[in-house]
């Protein structure tokens, strides 16, 4: 599936396996063998060969892929032939390649296997040659003028040795010698029918052969005396494509049509006794093949089946589908993941599939979906010239889209699917593998009022919980139904909340008729907690709401329409809900990703280089959420790397794909194309090779929108961190020794009384102990004098915790050094550890004095709380009773600590009883009266929307404004970039213009009598005294200080007071940046001797905000510096 150019490199996925392809149109063999009770069946699939056991028909094995499609297939009773192009291979034991040949100059057409030792073929330049298979030589060739005698069909007559009977397109037959290259006898050459003959069969009569015609006529035909014994005709249009004799003492015959149905004429009668249609659905028959001895008829055709009939009908004439093989018929348009080993798959063909990606016989099918009836005859487009091909079947319904849920399978339905062009949406059911009763359709679209409007289904979703669904259609509704009952459960309304007169907290019920968007739906989704619905149509109006009470959380629109040209529209929508992540495509190939969890869909990531040149036809992300994968009509798949912006690899295929599927643990991708029946699977190579991950694309190339980040061990000098390791590592270290009892064997373990005579042994009194030569002759390498006992003391007096502890001394590194040493230790031999520091097992008092106060060190550093702790309790436990308590100065030390530790946990307590109280205060609140959104105030025409959506969502204007936006671009004056300087002035200065000049007039206008407001603008202390290296930012701070003066004077009288802020330097993430020298010489000037706080800025905020605190006060400017 890969192209020629993208299998010579190396990609992030690999080809692995093809699901669902069981045959096509070249014609099935079945291979009988007659040493063996089981038999083999033969197809061909594209460029490989599946073999099936006849029984089951399950697949045996799989042949190796060839260089191009495979054409036709033929056996015997020991070989295989297959022939691809202009090459025949040879296959032994059907996987054993055992021979090549290549001599023809076209694709070879027909093969024959002309007894054990030889073989036939015909090429398209009518070309005949006989190979001797053993020497791969030809022993005989012959070449037909095309116009007189054009070869459609061979047959090696039985018990006629040496001969060979060719069929051709002008209705006439040859019969050669092939041993003596002679032509015997040539059959209706003065026969007045001239159709093209499409097929030869011997029949189970000698000198009988069944002929089939292009016209539908079937003839069967004595050789020995050329004489027509009987004719058959079909009342099918298209030709006959294969005829089949009945082998178990029974007089049928089975013929095959272009339109797929199958005909059985009895031959005592010469009548047509039944008829099988539609056993290939929209497509004709390949071959038709009797099993020996059995009433069972094998047919396989292009529609991707296998089947086999068994003739067990009362009436002893007519047949029923006994056992069936198949996939797709039509390409599949939605793949699905139903868990690391399921597939759920659905197509063109209305048809519903699960294939399990090692055991194919766990592969289901889940039926089809039609049109209804009344569809049927409400379809004006339907041409009524095949109303006999199409009397016994509905015509199916595609399938578009399709999603599951497995946490409520087992109880009622888990699979919703979208039809092409319908509004009625299918629901499925796991367990029964068949179609549900419920179907999903809200009453509104029959009335009158949508009867001329096509409303269709454009996307749905299932909610985590598996309790409900949702559905999109194209008028912009979003209706939600339950799965279990099928009963309608309310729809999502944009509009404004309405309630009762009588009782104001009673919510009025929305219009049926209102919709939540005003585009087309592209993609609707739950979020992973299932409190909210994310929502988005083809004009780019991205929405979230609230689950319970449908209500509108928040509205973005994404694509700027200011240009009346632009048709930018929304074609493809995914969702990742563990991460919070929706990828949009748009139909000028651009990529962007956004992040619904800050309620404002903040874009995070646009891919507009090295994108796609076609339409993009499916994404989806990877489980981690690393990378997103998009594919396309450009016959291509690229894989960006979403934390570094990036495309890290493309991958071209033969045939485009249209839909994609990744496993939830990322180890397998599923693909579906355009013009391909199977679902094919691809491993992740990083699963198993780290190598080949290479990052080849300019970074320059991509937008990246934030840097590498790292995140620091202790984000704030006032929290308190606890470790990141697992519980197992430290929270059973008291009750070790319990550990050991429980753990203890009951019993001895039983020692063998003898060794493996392979392995060097020396017994002693409790059996035997192994030898190691290498331990041998390290002993005698030695020092004689060095005793065992010296070497037990010296181990006991060293350690790797002693050692770190006598070499360095004690700061905040060495703590460091030591915490991370202990965290790597499993727990007993942190025990040990710990256990040596103690002069009565090689430690000493110093070693000890060293510990705690590292421990003390650790508690000052507010890291890693619970382990410290785990740490201080083990250490009293071991050396407590026996050596603590009898020396004063660890006494005194060990109280220091402990007071240290009480301090932490009171803090860590404080913290926590404040945050669970600001929870309880907040919880009461309604969550609609918090918003955020984003907006650049250096543009009048974002600031305008701006307003207009705070309006829109809180039905006022605010009348507390803090200007707090700003930005730096750092540069000495004769270094400073024209860019820079305007950047900084647009932003600190222009941008404020605008926030008050459109508030104040929004407000003016709204409450223009009794109006109080306060508007309070952040400059900084720079705008007095200046700073190096930011002429700009100075510039554009004392503006905003003059401008604050001029607004106080101009605003003061109608209501709205104006003061500004100037701060000094004050402890944010930007100032822990500065290094600490440059540190030292700012708290030099500042008299209280430290930096500044956000709260203390914010404080003075809430005090000029408040009209009872500052009422008369306006026009200030106040300086929060520390005395700066």
């Amino acid at each position: 599936m890969l192209s020629t150019s993208s299998q010579q490199q190396h990609h992030l996925f690999s080809s692995y396996r093809a699901l669902g392809l069981v045959t096509n149109h070249v014609p099935c063999i079945l291979r009988i063998h007659q040493r063996h009770s089981s038999h083999l069946l033969l197809t061909a699939i594209g460029k490989v060969f599946h073999a099936y056991r006849l029984n089951t028909l399950q697949v045996l094995l799989v042949s190796d892929s060839h260089p191009d499609d495979i054409q036709v297939l033929a056996s015997n009773s020991r070989l295989v032939f297959v022939a691809v192009g202009s090459t025949i291979y040879i296959y032994r034991r059907v996987f054993h390649l055992y021979q090549t040949l290549t001599d023809h100059k076209g694709n070879i057409q027909h093969l024959l296997p002309f007894g054990d030792d030889h073989i036939i073929s015909i090429d398209e330049s009518n070309t005949l040659r006989v190979w001797d298979i053993q020497s791969a030589s030809i022993y005989l060739s012959l070449e037909f003028n095309t116009k007189n005698f054009h070869i459609t069909s061979l047959l090696h007559p039985a018990t006629y040795v040496n001969k060979l009977l060719i069929a051709s397109r002008q209705g006439t037959m040859q019969l050669w010698n092939i041993k003596s290259n002679k032509l015997l006898h040539e059959f209706f050459s003065n026969d007045t029918n001239t159709n093209s003959i499409t097929i030869l069969t011997q029949s189970t009569v000698v000198d009988v052969i069944a002929i089939g015609y292009n016209n539908g006529q079937i003839r069967l035909h004595n050789l020995r005396y050329d004489e027509t014994l009987v004719t058959f005709t079909q009342d099918f249009n298209g030709p006959i494509t294969s005829i089949a004799f009945r082998l178990d003492n029974i007089p049928h015959m089975a013929t095959g049509s272009s339109t797929g149905h199958i005909c059985i004429w009895n031959l005592d009668t010469c009548h047509l006794i039944s008829q099988v249609r539609h056993a290939h659905k929209q497509c004709s028959i390949a071959a038709l093949h009797y099993i020996p001895g059995e009433p069972l008829l094998i047919s396989n055709g292009n529609d991707n089946a296998l089947r086999e009939w068994i003739f067990d009908m009362p009436d002893g004439q007519s047949c029923r589908l006994y056992r069936e093989r198949c996939g797709h018929s039509k390409s599949p348009r939605c793949v699905r993941f139903h868990d690391n080993d399921i597939i759920l798959s659905a197509g063109n063909d209305g048809r519903l599939r699960t294939f399990h990606t090692i055991l194919d016989n766990l592969s289901r099918c889940f039926g089809r979906t039609t049109r209804y009836k009344w569809e049927m005859e409400l379809n004006e487009n339907e041409d009524d010239n095949d109303n006999d091909n199409n009397e016994d079947c509905e015509q199916p319904l595609p399938i578009v889209d399709l999603r599951c849920e497995t946490i409520k399978e087992n109880d009622w339905d888990g699979i919703i699917a979208v039809h092409e062009k319908r509004r009625r949406i299918s629901a499925w059911n796991y367990i029964r593998a068949k179609r549900s009763q419920h179907r999903f359709e809200h009453e509104r679209f029959a009335t009158k009022v949508y009867h001329n409007v096509e409303v269709i289904a454009t996307c749905c979703d299932i909610s985590p919980c598996g309790n409900f669904c949702v559905i999109g259609y194209s008028t912009g509704h979003i209706d939600m139904f339950n799965m279990q009952s099928g009963l309608y459960r309310g729809s999502f309304d944009d509009g404004p909340i309405k309630y009762s007169a009588k009782n104001p907290h009673k919510r009025l019920k929305s219009s049926p008729y209102a919709t939540a968007h005003s585009y087309p739906l592209c993609g609707v989704s739950f979020d992973s907690l299932n409190t909210r619905l994310i929502s988005c149509d083809t004009n780019g109006n991205m929405k979230l709401w609230r689950l319970k009470t449908k209500t509108l959380l928040s509205s973005t629109s994404i694509i700027n329409h200011e240009n009346i040209n632009s048709n930018i529209q929304i074609t493809k929508m995914n969702i990742h809900r563990d991460s919070g992540l929706v990828s949009l495509a748009f139909n000028d190939y651009t990529i962007k990703i956004y992040d619904y969890d800050t309620m404002i869909f903040k874009c995070i990531r646009t891919f507009s280089t090295n994108t796609h040149t076609n339409e993009i036809t499916s994404l989806t992300f990877m489980p981690d959420a690393r990378w997103l994968l998009t594919t396309s009509l450009d016959k291509t798949m690229r894989i960006w790397d979403i934390p570094s912006g990036q495309l890290i690899d493309t991958m071209e295929f033969d045939q485009a794909i249209i839909t994609l599927a990744v496993s939830p643990n990322g180890d397998m991708l599923a693909t579906g194309h355009t013009d391909a029946l199977g679902v094919y699977l691809w491993s992740n190579r990083t699963m198993y090779d780290n190598s080949i991950i290479n990052i080849t694309n300019d970074i320059d190339n991509q937008q990246l929108l934030v840097g590498d980040f790292q995140s620091p061990e202790q984000i704030s000098k006032n929290l308190i961190t606890l470790s990141s390791l697992p519980e197992s590592k430290w929270k059973n270290l008291l009750v070790l020794d319990t550990i050991r009892q429980r753990n203890k064997p009951k019993e001895p373990i039983n020692i063998p009384k003898q060794a493996p005579f392979f392995l060097p042994t020396v017994s002693n009194l409790r059996g035997f102990v192994f030898i190691n030569p290498n331990d041998e002759n390290d002993i005698k390498n030695k020092d004689k004098k060095q005793t065992h006992i010296h070497q037990t003391q010296k181990f006991l007096y060293e350690s790797s915790l002693t050692n770190l502890l006598d070499h360095q001394k004690i700061n905040s590194s060495l703590s460091n050094d030591v915490i991370h040493l202990l965290k790597d230790f499993g727990m007993a031999k942190i025990e040990y550890e710990l256990r040596c520091l103690s002069p009565e097992q090689g430690g000493s008092l110093e070693r000890m004095f060293i510990f705690i106060d590292i421990l003390k060190q650790a508690f000052d550093n507010k890291q890693n709380y619970d382990l410290i702790s785990s740490y201080l309790a083990l250490f009293i436990q071991l050396h407590g009773t026996s050596l603590i308590w009898k020396n004063e100065e660890l006494i005194e030390k060990i109280r220091n600590i402990q007071l240290k530790q009480k301090e932490t946990w009171f803090n860590i307590q404080r913290q926590l009883n404040t945050s669970i109280a600001l929870v309880k205060d907040v919880k009461p609140f309604d969550s609609s009266c918090e918003h955020s959104f984003v907006s650049d105030i250096s543009q009048r025409q974002s600031v305008i929307k701006l307003a207009d959506e705070i309006f829109s969502r809180i039905q006022s204007y605010p009348t507390i404004i803090v200007n707090a936006a700003g930005i730096t671009r750092d540069s000495l004056l004769l270094k400073m970039r024209d860019e820079d300087f305007d950047d900084v002035i647009r932003v600190n200065l222009k941008g404020i213009f605008l926030i008050n000049q459109i508030f104040c007039q929004r407000l003016l206008k709204e409450k223009p009598i009794e109006l109080k407001a306060s508007i309070i603008n952040i400059s900084s202390i720079v705008a007095k005294y200046g700073n190096v290296g930011q002429c700009n930012y100075t510039a554009s701070k004392a503006g905003v200080e003059s401008m604050t003066k001029s607004m106080a004077k101009e605003l003061g009288r109608v209501g709205i007071r104006v003061n500004s802020i100037l701060p000094g330097f004050i402890q944010t993430p930007m100032t822990d940046k500065i290094p600490d020298k440059i540190k030292e010489k700012f708290l030099l000037s500042i008299p209280m001797g430290r930096m500044g706080t956000v709260d203390e800025i914010a404080h003075v905020c809430l005090f000029l905000a408040s009209n009872k605190m500052s009422s008369y006060v306006n026009g200030a400017s106040i300086d929060v510096t520390g005395g700066f």
